[in-house]
């Protein structure tokens, strides 16, 4: 008998504590308040997985509003369906020629170019209708491969020496209207044969020619005048026959060569780079001494 009563006492007991539970759960059937809102959190055992990410959901004015994403470094996406600014530039339009340089040797160079690629509207641009017509009319195409050789004023002109290895192209221009950028400045291009040069044992480098003629003219060697034209010898040896020691090189450019002595002096030399390059004399076209 105690046996029995024990077992109604334990399912006595059991079922007041379920009906206890029972009345606590009453009334939880209100629903829950929800945020716009929802952060969803990713593992960080994952490195390469974002840390959170949120997405929020708001009407945008007007219920036509463009979605944006966000990323968890705050940069902001392009808007969906969004169209990009087409680019634009502001140079030239390709193939246009653009205007004279004022650089007597580039003015030179642009024509000849113009004239290798068979552009006689550009050419056109930069020489007299004479120069262009005689020029074209013996090579309508010049080609590739000319370099230019020499510089050489004449009084108010200026010609500049071209060779492509086989050919010589000599073009003259007006010195003001090229070094003004002024169009037409070129009033002729005559394309010759090249003329085999021999030379005359002197050095094929620009400043060494020069170094070889400032140290002949320092000690006042007659040999000096061999690096020379006829019309710096006559014009520049008559006043400055000996140079004397002391002299240093201090820069050199495409056709000339600078020096300085110990007195303050200055000396420009001017050479012909062809003459130079073949070893001849008289390479040496100009020379300023103050």
């Amino acid at each position: 008998m105690k046996h029995f009563r024990g077992s109604v006492s334990v399912l006595a007991v059991t079922a007041l504590l379920a009906a206890a539970l029972a009345g606590c759960s009453s009334g939880s059937d209100e629903p829950t308040e929800t945020d716009d809102t929802v952060t969803v959190t990713y593992s960080s055992s994952t490195s390469n997985a974002p840390t959170t990410q949120t997405v929020t959901s708001s009407p945008s004015p007007g219920g036509g509003g463009t979605s944006r994403a966000t990323g968890d470094d705050g940069s902001a996406g392009d808007p969906s369906g969004s169209s990009s600014p087409s680019s634009t530039s502001s140079g030239p339009s390709a193939g246009a020629p653009t205007s004279p340089p004022k650089d007597i040797g580039a003015y030179a160079d642009t024509f000849v170019r113009a004239w290798g690629r068979g552009d006689r509207s550009v050419a056109s641009t930069y020489a007299s209708a004479s120069a262009v017509s005689s020029l074209f009319g013996q090579r309508a195409v010049g080609g590739g491969g000319w370099q230019r050789q020499g510089l050489s004023h004449d009084g108010g002109s200026v010609e500049v020496r071209y060779s492509d290895g086989t050919d010589t192209l000599t073009v003259r221009l007006d010195a003001g209207d090229a070094a003004a950028g002024t169009e037409h400045a070129v009033s002729s291009a005559t394309l010759s044969a090249d003329a085999p040069q021999t030379g005359d044992g002197l050095p094929t480098s620009l400043t060494d020619y020069a170094d070889a003629f400032v140290r002949a003219w320092g000690k006042g060697e007659s040999g000096a005048w061999t690096y020379t034209s006829d019309a710096v010898e006559l014009s520049f040896g008559s006043t400055n026959p000996s140079g004397g020691p002391r002299w240093s090189r201090t820069s050199s450019g495409t056709t000339t060569v600078t020096y300085s002595n110990r007195d303050g002096g200055t000396l420009v030399l001017t050479l012909d780079l062809e003459r130079v390059g073949s070893g001849s004399a008289g390479a040496i076209t100009g020379a300023s001494l103050s």
